[in-house]
């Protein structure tokens, strides 16, 4: 993703440019799933909407014009960036909530048993 995002210091050849586009698609695709996991109420807003520009940006492919392979595959680096970040967001809440011993999301164990 990274190598697709500074695309406009790159300038890779059309075969090049596909099979970038290509690998950026089967990524985004499986980080779209990875979001999708998140529970609604928890998943970040970043992760909803990157995971919608994604399934658009899959559906319509390309435009046409002089550089719409390139912006094509730096939008879809894009998206995938985004929905990194959000599951990686969600990971860093999920490590944080589990540093405190107990049951999460269920009342106290009594400690006094009457």
């Amino acid at each position: 993703m990274t190598y697709a995002l500074g695309l406009e210091r790159h300038h890779p050849g059309d075969e090049a440019l596909a099979v970038l586009t290509d690998r950026l698609i089967t990524h985004c695709s499986m980080l779209a799933s990875g979001v999708a996991e998140i529970p609604e109420e928890r998943r970040p807003r970043r992760g909803t909407a990157a995971a919608g520009v994604f399934r658009e940006l899959a559906e319509h492919g390309p435009d046409s014009g002089t550089l719409a392979n390139w912006s094509y595959a730096r939008h879809l680096a894009q998206a995938g960036r985004d929905m990194l970040a959000a599951i990686e967001e969600h990971r860093q809440a999920e490590r944080a909530a589990a540093r405190f011993a107990g049951r999460l999301g269920l009342p106290p164990v009594p400690l006094d048993p009457r």
